[in-house]
């Protein structure tokens, strides 16, 4: 499965699964070793984790992300009803 993905998403997902953790060090090593910004990298690993053939590949990291997103969805939700209410 992992030579279906092109290196360079394969490269992204290895490096989330592998530090899933959202520092400083790690915003500094995603800007060296991928020339991009974590906000970028972030989207590209989360439309990643869509697809049926990473789910399949990396199903906790998918997971993971997934219910990371519902939760924080939901938190919004609820902030958007408490300024309603306030």
């Amino acid at each position: 499965m992992e030579d279906m993905l092109p290196p360079e998403e394969l490269s992204l997902l290895t490096f989330q699964d592998t530090h899933p953790q959202h520092r400083g060090a790690k915003e500094a090593a995603i800007r060296t070793r991928f020339g991009i910004g974590s906000a970028r990298f972030y989207q590209r690993v989360h439309s990643l984790v869509r697809r049926p053939d990473v789910v399949a590949e990396y199903p906790q990291l998918a997971f993971r992300i997934l219910r990371l997103e519902e939760s924080a969805e939901h938190r919004r939700e609820e902030r958007s009803r408490m300024r309603r209410v306030a």
